[in-house]
């Protein structure tokens, strides 16, 4: 499998998974292909309708969520999802 079709089955998998809960803005952040274990890791961010922050101007905005998605190489299944939690911003 070439990583466009990881890609595209990673982001298949999403979208069934929060079917129903209004995510969008659904775009890639990272590939990462394991080669001892044979697994696509694609770190893919959306945000939710409902998971709103004040920014600076008192305004709401949609704060950003992250989750890696394995991929098995051989399969082409995706095989598990996780949380990508990013540190907190230095300021």
């Amino acid at each position: 499998m070439d990583v466009k079709q990881a890609i595209k089955v990673a982001k298949e998998h999403l979208q069934h998974l929060f079917e129903g809960e209004s995510i969008h803005r659904v775009g890639l952040e990272e590939v990462v292909f394991d080669e001892n274990d044979q697994i696509w890791k694609i770190t893919l961010g959306f945000h939710r309708g409902w998971d709103m922050v004040p920014n600076m101007f008192g305004l709401g905005e949609s704060k950003r969520t992250y989750k890696v998605i394995h991929i098995d190489d051989k399969s082409g299944r995706a095989i598990s999802m996780r949380d990508r939690i990013l540190p907190p911003a230095k300021r």
